[in-house]
């Protein structure tokens, strides 16, 4: 078979597989967290996570350290710093062994 007059020919390069854009790793789940402190101001709070992640970065890479402001009834509001989420008490109890040698108090909560 002979092209039409005029036709031109045009070379058409294979499609390239899509290449799949890197994933982040899935982000730690559970119901439980390690509280190692709770304290009256953000900047306190923030202190505490950074002396967290300067001590203890292996605990904190793997699960990291959240502020979250609470209302306590009439007491007003504090900040708490916990680490996790962790999938059951007994590792949030063991993270707690972990970090209590920085002087921190640390207690597993349940969400």
């Amino acid at each position: 078979v002979k092209p039409a007059s005029g036709a031109q020919n045009i070379a058409v390069a294979a499609a390239s597989p899509a290449v799949a854009a890197p994933t982040a790793p899935p982000a730690a789940t559970g119901a439980y967290r390690a509280r190692v402190a709770l304290v009256r101001t953000q900047a306190e709070a923030q202190a505490v996570v950074t002396r967290l992640k300067a001590q203890y970065a292996a605990v904190v890479s793997a699960h990291p350290a959240t502020v979250d402001q609470t209302q306590f009834g009439n007491m007003g509001a504090f900040f708490q710093v916990r680490v996790g989420p962790y999938g059951t008490a007994r590792d949030a109890q063991a993270a707690c062994e972990k970090l209590k040698g920085s002087g921190l108090d640390c207690v597993p909560v349940n969400n």
